[in-house]
């Protein structure tokens, strides 16, 4: 190996060891023998400290366009030849590593694969958000966000802006809503004296809900309509110029 010695007076006699470079040619900075995690092993490049380790990148320009850059990238082939990636590869991802008393383990991770079939000046691309679940100690991926701009929560390959899987819930002024999806329902659940409004293009609203009578007042422009109402009771409250009527 190779080591690179800094003195602090200059003397050389007190010299501390700051880098080394194993026989394997990995690089070590705050460390002999670098730690290694269940994914990989070592680094080619090892930064370690027992009090803060860190790295720091930064840029100094007055040009707008120059700035402070980390890249991550994969080619098929070897650096000198290089080819093509292929369809769902991973080309890079940050990795967050805890010691489980035995070994170092992943509890997170981002990564970013090739979504589609790549060619000459078309690269698509997808992030994938994970974290490890409690009694195990592999990521699982819980968001994506696809080569389109989809989003996916619980969900790998969203269809629509935002694809959820699960429960959203949505907190305003001490109120919180739930919106779920399974297999045989959709609803909205709240907490508190609300009323759901649904509106039309131009923001008018046009039926409302009253979540603590469950009362449905429609307004406006409306032709036909079709209500089931489960219940001891049924009451019908008509106003309007209009021509009104039940249908049984």
């Amino acid at each position: 190996f190779l080591t690179l010695n800094v003195s602090n007076t200059g003397s050389g006699k007190d010299a501390t060891e700051r880098l080394r470079i194993l026989s394997s040619g990995d690089v070590c900075i705050g460390t002999t023998s670098p730690s290694v995690n269940s994914n990989y092993g070592t680094g080619d490049l090892n930064v370690e400290n027992d009090t803060f380790a860190s790295a720091q990148v930064m840029s100094h320009s007055s040009v707008a366009g120059n700035y402070s850059f980390l890249g991550l990238g994969k080619s098929s082939g070897t650096g000198a030849s290089p080819t093509i990636v292929q369809a769902d590869e991973r080309v890079g991802a940050i990795g967050y590593y805890g010691y489980d008393g035995a070994a170092y383990k992943r509890l997170a991770s981002i990564d970013a694969r090739v979504n589609g079939t790549p060619a000459t000046g078309d690269m698509p691309g997808q992030l994938e958000f994970s974290t490890t679940p409690v009694g195990a100690s592999l990521p699982t991926t819980r968001m994506v966000i696809d080569e389109a701009g989809r989003v996916g929560i619980g969900k790998t390959n969203p269809a629509v802006n935002l694809d959820l899987i699960g429960i959203m819930q949505i907190t305003a002024n001490s109120s919180s809503a739930f919106y779920t999806a399974d297999a045989n329902q959709s609803y909205v659940r709240t907490f508190g004296s609300n009323t759901y409004g649904f509106r039309d293009s131009a923001g008018a609203q046009r039926t409302s809900i009253s979540t603590s009578t469950g009362n449905i007042t429609t307004t406006g422009g409306v032709t036909s309509s079709f209500v089931t109402v489960n219940g001891s009771a049924i009451v019908a409250n008509f106003n309007g110029a209009g021509s009104s009527y039940v249908q049984g």
